[in-house]
């Protein structure tokens, strides 16, 4: 009998605490002798979230997660690489106490260097994106929690002096999809081709980022079968004093799976202290209205959402305690907000 998702959760977060010792001197002495490196990082945190909204029940749920990226190299040659994401969810809020897990496998793969190529099979990521708030083509866009999980398959990579060939076969659902992007550096600024076949046809994109003086500007544009519009994001992004902003507009996804839609993003990071970070990122959408309304309802429905961090570094780059506020408001439904506190160790 398999074990449920959610205990799957929860021995992959016990093995976080495991590995977090390290393999100890003896190992790594061994490992050096045999041309063998090993590298092993990760975080575990534990959070508390209050969900509430105008028209439904509040809530309370907690949440246990972690990251672990493992790292072999033997030779300069071979490579082999896992990351998992284990989470672990459960109610606090009585009549709604289950428990759901999943142990996060989201990447893991082993790898062949050449002289100008590398070779990859396994779990694998093959990002796509040049926007950063928005996606308007993802082929492992991020689930409910943030997690991008890989495709299963195979792909090369090749340099050809400032330019990157990236071919590969990936599973996505029940069939095999081809992928192939060619990215081209000049001086100051770079151009991504993209080429993805799907059942309904070739979907092609190109993007572009370039530094314009202390200032980085951004943009992507897709090709997709079935649509009669493109879908489109361009951006820019730079300090004002220590303030980082970016800011975006986009015809995309506001969620992952769904339509395209016109939207603007925000995003705004600030360090007033060396030991803590402040964040406030936001975006805006405008959705058709839904064919049963009425002819006086409005012909777009807008949607919003903004969210709030803080990081207090307890120790740094160790531990450090995390406050989050976020309000959401879809179109059709009442809008919900959130509040959580958690902290987070690295290792």
């Amino acid at each position: 009998m398999s074990p449920s998702p959610a205990a799957s959760g929860a021995l992959c977060i016990l093995l976080l605490f495991a590995l977090s010792c390290g393999p100890g001197p003896g190992l790594e002495a061994a490992a050096a002798q045999a041309g063998l490196q090993v590298d092993l990082r990760g975080s575990i945190g534990g959070s508390v979230h209050h969900h509430w909204s105008g028209d439904a029940p509040s809530g309370t749920v907690g949440i246990v997660d972690g990251r672990l990226e493992v790292s072999v190299e033997l030779n300069r040659r071979w490579r082999a690489a896992f990351t998992f994401e284990p989470r672990l969810q459960a109610g606090f809020t009585a009549g709604d106490e289950a428990v759901s897990g999943s142990a996060g496998f989201t990447e893991g793969y082993i790898a062949y260097r050449t002289g100008a190529a590398d070779l990859l099979a396994g779990r694998l990521l093959m990002p796509l994106e040049t926007a950063r708030l928005a996606a308007p083509y993802s082929l492992t866009p991020p689930d409910a929690a943030g997690r991008r999980e890989g495709l299963f398959g195979a792909r090369a990579d090749v340099y050809v002096g400032s330019s990157r060939l990236q071919a590969g076969a990936l599973q996505l659902g029940d069939r095999w999809t081809a992928a192939v992007s060619l990215r081209r550096a000049f001086a100051g600024w770079e151009a991504t081709g993209h080429l993805v076949a799907q059942e309904q046809g070739p979907v092609a994109g190109l993007g572009f980022s370039s530094l314009v003086g202390q200032v980085v500007a951004y943009g992507e544009v897709w090709s997709v079968p079935g649509e009669t519009a493109l879908r489109f994001g361009a951006g820019a992004s730079g300090f004002l004093g220590a303030l980082l902003w970016t800011a975006e507009i986009a015809r995309a996804p506001w969620s992952p799976g769904a339509e395209p839609v016109p939207q603007a993003g925000f995003q705004l990071a600030y360090a007033p202290f060396p030991w803590l970070g402040l964040a406030l990122d936001g975006s805006v959408a405008h959705f058709h209205g839904s064919p049963g309304d009425p002819p006086s309802a409005p012909a777009q429905v807008p949607a919003h959402r903004w969210g709030l961090g803080a990081v207090y570094e307890v120790v740094p780059g160790v531990s450090e305690l995390e406050f989050s506020f976020g309000r959401l408001a879809p179109p059709f439904v009442a809008a919900s907000h959130t509040a959580g506190l958690g902290f987070r160790y690295y290792f």
